[in-house]
């Protein structure tokens, strides 16, 4: 009697505890997933294991692996165990064969048969397949398909980091002039994008009108709904297995000339820069080429850019200014190379609450300067670093910290796209060292600099400016009415 007593008892306390579970699912969503985060979080914050972490991002949803794939880059902030951990997330996003995206994927789009799971992301998920062209032609293809629910999965994450960031102005003053909440607006635009695979079809089409094919190449687009999205099968490996590899040295340097060169025609050329560039995203495959000189066949790389689903448009204002702030580079003009950037964050409404400017324009000039070149007085590297060991050896990701560190001494909010590219160059520098040789951004960046246009254009610019010239003036706005009259001024 008494064993079916607690029995019951303990029955009632599960049934009530099963309904109140689904109440709080149902009506309030943003609680229950408090309850999964807690659920899934609770083991790795105990043991602080990095592979109890990296898989509690995996299982957290696409905002914690988006934000597991950057912190990794950051080993200058967190222990390089925990980097490695979760760097996997790059290549290796939890993902399953399912028969609801295989038939959600035909049913779109006429002529396709899905096949093997190739992979994924925390968005979508990458099949093999085949697609049968209006014309008849059967070719091999990718069909990325979007996970199910990411959308909404999206929203409630991005609902409590928001309530977050606001909580943490509301309970600090102190942390308003950072714009927390903006910061999360921003990061949500930036991940909505990618839920919509049309963006992604648009960015790989650009890309491949932007790019000549013998700096990289990206796979074609066949057809392209907001959840399904089909491409050219890619063939090749990723860069991280490519390192993994032996090859030539002269393979090896190919490989990072293309890289460095295709890293600077998307910064200063296009302004239009693949915005996740780790090494599982870029395909190195070997092409067999004729050689003229030998009668014989040569191997030589070809870079493939995939998963474009991220693209960071600059503006004109934004490129102008980075352009400026290395050409100031180039003649080793560390206030020039400061101004310019300083100018940069005043003129996007970033320096509203800054302290001390001409001091921040000596700051940015002396990261620009060590950042740019190895062989920096010792007056600029020890404004950022203790010994010059420390300063040779320092990466992007370092720099980019002392970056924030200088911006937030100074009261001044980090330009998005600033933040962008930089996290951007940040994800591929790693592999782009392993390959054995030192990046010289000035050496690399001045083809694009110091073109026929961009020289002629900033002489115009400056004798246009001058009041001491009426006839060049005149000369360079092609008016015949605008010569000056000789009698009564000199011209010099």
């Amino acid at each position: 009697m008494m064993m079916t007593t607690i029995f019951s008892v303990l029955l009632c306390l599960a049934l009530a505890l099963a309904v109140s579970l689904l109440v709080l699912r149902c009506f309030f969503p943003k609680a229950w997933r408090l309850v999964q985060l807690a659920r899934i979080w609770t083991s790795p914050a105990r043991t602080r294991r990095p592979d109890a972490i990296a898989e509690a991002c995996g299982r957290s949803g696409p905002i914690f692996i988006k934000l597991g794939q950057w912190l990794s880059t950051r080993r200058d902030l967190l222990p390089v165990e925990l980097c490695d951990a979760i760097g996997v997330l790059h290549e290796q996003v939890p993902c399953f064969h399912s028969r609801a995206d295989k038939r959600h994927a035909e049913t779109t789009i006429p002529g396709l048969v899905v096949g093997e799971l190739l992979g994924g992301g925390c968005i979508a998920q990458v099949y093999a397949g085949t697609f049968r062209a209006p014309s008849g032609s059967l070719c091999k293809v990718a069909v990325k398909v979007r996970r199910q629910d990411v959308s909404a999965a999206l929203d409630t994450d991005l609902a409590i980091f928001l309530r977050a960031a606001q909580f943490a102005e509301w309970m600090f003053p102190g942390l308003k002039w950072l714009s927390l909440a903006d910061f999360v607006l921003q990061f949500s635009t930036y991940l909505r994008k990618q839920t919509d695979l049309r963006m992604e079809a648009a960015n790989l089409q650009r890309f491949e009108h932007n790019i000549e094919p013998e700096k990289a190449r990206v796979p074609g687009v066949h057809a392209a709904t907001e959840t399904v999205l089909v491409t050219d099968l890619v063939e090749g490996i990723s860069l991280s297995k490519f390192l993994q590899q032996k090859h030539p040295e002269a393979i090896r340097r190919q490989v990072f000339d293309l890289l460095t060169d295709l890293i600077c025609c998307m910064c200063l050329r296009d302004r239009f820069v693949h915005g996740d560039l780790h090494p599982g995203n870029i395909m190195v495959s070997l092409e067999e080429a004729h050689s003229s000189c030998v009668c014989r066949k040569a191997s030589i790389p070809v870079i493939t850019l995939i998963d474009a689903g991220i693209a960071i448009e600059q503006t004109r204002y934004f490129s102008d200014s980075l352009s400026k702030a290395l050409r100031a580079a180039t003649w080793r003009d560390a206030d020039g190379f400061g101004r310019a950037l300083a100018e940069l964050h005043e003129r996007e409404g970033l320096c509203t609450h800054v302290v001390d400017m001409p001091g921040l324009i000596r700051e940015l000039g002396c990261i620009g300067m060590a950042g740019c070149f190895p062989d920096c007085e010792e007056e600029i590297w020890s404004v950022l670093f203790r010994t010059r060991e420390e300063y040779l050896s320092a990466r992007t990701s370092e720099y980019f910290n002392k970056l924030l560190d200088i911006l937030s001494s100074h009261k001044v909010r980090v330009c998005p796209n600033l933040w962008s590219m930089t996290t951007a160059f940040a994800l591929i520098e790693g592999s782009m060292k392993e390959l054995g040789y030192a990046i010289d951004i000035v050496e690399i960046a001045a083809p694009y600099l110091f073109t026929y246009e961009n020289i002629t254009g900033q002489l115009k610019a400056v004798l246009l400016q001058s009041s001491s010239s009426e006839l060049l003036r005149s000369l360079l706005l092609g008016s015949s009415s605008a010569q000056p009259d000789t009698s009564t001024k000199k011209v010099v």
